[in-house]
């Protein structure tokens, strides 16, 4: 929504922003895991939410801009890898970590649940895409050796979850 205000995420580096459209940079003091393609999402509607996954994979929550942070999800046995907000919805998002598991907030990342994951590969996620227009219809892209395939999430109001795989023909590649 405003040209001036840019995000930068680089290896080995914090989170940044620019609000001059890239002329100055500031740390916003968080370290963001760089190895993970979906490391920051920035809600469509109000810009200043954002959710990150931090290096020791965990989501951290700004309401502000990122000029302040609070942990939101940290789960026991799961790395996050990916994170993202519904484009047409900011309250929905969802998250997914190295082995398959997924999580879903109906509140903007205040609070998340785990959604079952049952028939999803035990396999890193490494994107996941929101419909445009459906905030409960998720994307997952898998890629791990041996294992390349891309599943469609159908999600009700009580966070059940149906899982379609709908790879197809997979390329030879890791997705995305």
């Amino acid at each position: 929504k405003n040209a001036n205000t840019i995000y930068a995420d680089t290896w080995f580096a914090n989170l940044s922003k620019s609000t001059d459209g890239g002329a100055t940079w500031s740390s916003l003091g968080l370290s963001a895991d760089s190895g993970n393609s979906e490391s920051l999402s920035i809600a469509r509607g109000n810009t200043s939410w954002l959710l990150v996954v931090k290096g020791n994979g965990r989501v951290a929550r700004s309401t502000n801009g990122g000029t302040t942070w609070a942990d939101t999800l940290s789960v026991a046995g799961a790395v996050v890898t990916a994170v993202q907000f519904a484009p047409s919805d900011d309250n929905h998002a969802f998250a997914a970590s190295a082995n398959g598991r997924v999580w879903h907030t109906s509140d903007g990342g205040a609070t998340w649940t785990e959604l079952p994951h049952t028939g999803l590969p035990a396999a890193r996620v490494h994107d996941i895409e929101v419909d445009w227009t459906q905030p409960l219809r998720v994307y997952l892209g898998f890629g791990a050796l041996g294992v390349r395939q891309l599943w469609r999430g159908e999600i009700d109001a009580a966070n059940n979850a149906t899982w379609f795989d709908v790879s197809g023909a997979s390329p030879a590649v890791s997705l995305p």
